[in-house]
């Protein structure tokens, strides 16, 4: 009897993987290969004072895959920038979220923060607007007064 269970289980086990090996398979293979922005910057750590004009230009390029192996890098220049939204935001601590600098492609904004001796971080968010997908890259900005501590008390310009 048992000699008979395990005969019937092997054959079981047979004709299952036989009749699963004619199964056509109906995957889809092809692949749609998906842009990527890289995002650089000039330096990493910047430094200003309160009050000042942060103006910065990141370099941004494209790089889209021809295949598995081969891949092709442009530019992104103003024939793209239609296709994608950039954020730019800096980091408060106090409310833990990020705070809006600009929405184009280039800073240029006044920078209010006060000081402080941490560095703040600064990102850019680059959205491609029919996939939805996000690059970021962040650099850190150290924000001064501009004036050293100390008392004046006479002064005298001549």
């Amino acid at each position: 009897m048992k000699r008979f269970l395990s005969v019937s289980h092997i054959l079981f086990i047979f004709l299952s993987m036989s009749l699963t090996s004619c199964y056509d398979d109906k995957g889809n293979y092809r692949y749609n290969w998906q842009d990527e922005v890289l995002i650089t910057f000039e330096q990493q750590n910047y430094s200003i004072i309160r009050g000042d004009t942060l103006k910065i230009e990141p370099d941004l390029k494209i790089i889209r895959s021809l295949d598995f192996v081969n891949k092709e890098v442009l530019e992104l220049n103003d024939s793209h920038s239609d296709k994608y939204e950039f954020f730019w935001g800096i980091y408060n601590s106090s409310k833990k979220l990020l705070d809006t600098l600009s929405k184009e492609r280039n800073l240029k904004s006044v920078i209010k923060r006060p000081s402080k001796s941490a560095a703040y971080p600064v990102y850019l968010a680059v959205t491609d607007k029919e996939t939805g997908v996000i690059w970021r890259n962040h650099i850190n900005l150290s924000v001064n007064d501009g004036h050293k501590a100390g008392f004046v008390f006479v002064y005298d310009k001549e």
